[in-house]
């Protein structure tokens, strides 16, 4: 169940996320429909535990809402901090989805879905690797407007990059250098940013396939 949620968050901070959402957070109705956004989808991927899960799965996205307003007021206030602010508003979101399914199994007893959670596994990570670290990289490197558009120029040869370099370190496991080939003759525009780029989509396509492996034991 918490891969299905953590696929629920991701889909909808990041994929579902449109840029007139990100840019008008400030107004609470758009605030609040980019929660009720995220409420939907883990209500949906709840499946059959939906109607029990339902006012844990509140809880959540009642914090969520609080923490991104919280974020949107210390963004504001220290800008130069917003890539902090960033990853600990991420970090928080996720402890939140695990600490809420371990608290109503605490009280409930475990929550099993009949169907095997690799397809949200596999899903969760194609997001995080494609609009996901998108999003991520143009936020970390805001301050050098020469690589964030070359990220945009990029944008979508490298998402097929990293998908495509993560299933095959999977596929070949150890055997990993045969995936590398795609890798280095991905085109990128810009040779002055080559190296970085090429580097950060090793280490994030590497992330994507140690969640797959974690979840897979």
């Amino acid at each position: 169940m918490i891969w299905n949620l953590l696929l629920a968050h991701f889909m909808g901070d990041f994929l579902l996320q449109t840029d007139w959402i990100a840019r008008k957070k400030e107004n609470f109705s758009v605030l609040a429909l980019h929660v009720a956004i995220l409420f939907s989808l883990m209500v949906l991927f709840a499946g059959q535990f939906r109607n029990i899960l339902w006012p844990y799965l509140l809880l959540i996205a009642a914090t969520h809402l609080i923490q991104d307003r919280t974020k949107i007021v210390m963004t504001n206030k220290k800008r130069k901090q917003g890539v902090l602010f960033f990853f600990i508003d991420q970090l928080v979101h996720v402890l939140i989805i695990i600490g809420v399914i371990f608290l109503f199994e605490s009280l409930n007893g475990p929550l099993t879905l009949p169907e095997s959670p690799t397809w949200a596994v596999i899903t969760l990570v194609a997001v995080i690797l494609t609009q996901g670290w998108f999003i991520t990289e143009r936020i970390i490197f805001a301050e050098d407007n020469g690589y964030v558009e070359s990220i945009n120029q990029t944008k979508y040869s490298r998402m097929i990059t990293r998908v495509t370099l993560t299933g095959l370190l999977y596929l070949v496991m150890s055997w990993a250098f045969p995936s590398l080939v795609l890798f280095v003759l991905t085109p990128y525009p810009q040779p002055h940013y080559r190296k970085r780029a090429m580097m950060i989509d090793l280490s994030v396509s590497v992330f994507g396939f140690l969640i797959i492996i974690l979840a897979s034991g």
